[in-house]
């Protein structure tokens, strides 16, 4: 029996046609929306035998219990990301204003620069604040 993959075109009436891969699946979902109408939307699908689809549900499950023992959160991770992107970029601006002759404009990339480093870096008075908003 041959394991490779298969690629259909499903109908919504579920209608299936054989593809010879997924670039052709895909290329012919947009063929059978426009000469069978009645049949449409069609998708590109990939049939998948039962057990294969058992064993990447168990992954999936064993990948996420790994990252809930872990205690990672991909949400905290990405503000994480987020934060050091904002303090390269706070720098970066920083630099900038160095080159500005003292005076109204590069007082104001200083004082955005202090305003936004306030805001990435822990602070008890605005985590205080920040509580008593969300409290009830």
């Amino acid at each position: 029996m041959n394991n490779e993959p298969r690629w259909y075109v499903l109908g919504d009436d579920g209608s299936a046609m054989l593809c010879v891969g997924e670039e052709d699946a895909r290329e012919h979902v947009h063929f059978c929306n426009v000469e069978h109408p009645l049949t449409a939307p069609h998708r590109a699908a990939q049939l998948v035998e039962a057990d294969e689809l058992d064993r990447l549900r168990a992954r999936v499950a064993e990948l996420e219990r790994d990252r809930m023992h872990a205690g990672v959160d991909i949400c905290e991770v990405a503000a994480a990301v987020e934060i050091v992107r904002a303090q390269e970029v706070v720098k970066a601006v920083e630099a900038l204003a160095d080159g500005y002759h003292d005076g109204p404009f590069r007082h104001g990339f200083e004082t955005a620069c202090e305003e936004i480093a306030h805001r990435l870096r822990p602070c008890e008075h605005c985590d205080a604040a920040l509580s008593k908003d969300a409290a009830p």
